[in-house]
């Protein structure tokens, strides 16, 4: 039997933490219908959706729940109808 050694502990913890952030990401990327989300190597949470007339926004946050939460306030105060040119 082999004891783990820190380098390993911390590698496998690090994956255990992309997996879960990566699983949380995917429940926000099925929130969000047109959203296309993913993690930075630094495990920051970005979300981009393109627009008609070739325009597109990209939105992050520090983790997948709050991006979930900037992801409504985008929706909310309506910056797509204004990118899409819906609202003048």
């Amino acid at each position: 039997m082999t004891c783990p050694t820190a380098v390993d502990t911390d590698e496998e913890t690090q994956q255990q933490v992309r997996d879960t952030l990566a699983a949380e990401l995917a429940k926000v990327d099925g929130n969000h219908p047109g959203w296309h989300c993913w993690l930075s190597s630094g495990l920051h949470s970005y979300a981009t959706r393109a627009y008609k007339r070739r325009c597109a926004v990209t939105l992050d946050a520090a983790s997948p729940p709050l991006l979930d939460v900037v992801i409504d306030a985008w929706v909310r105060d309506g910056e797509p109808r204004r990118l899409a040119g819906l609202d003048g």
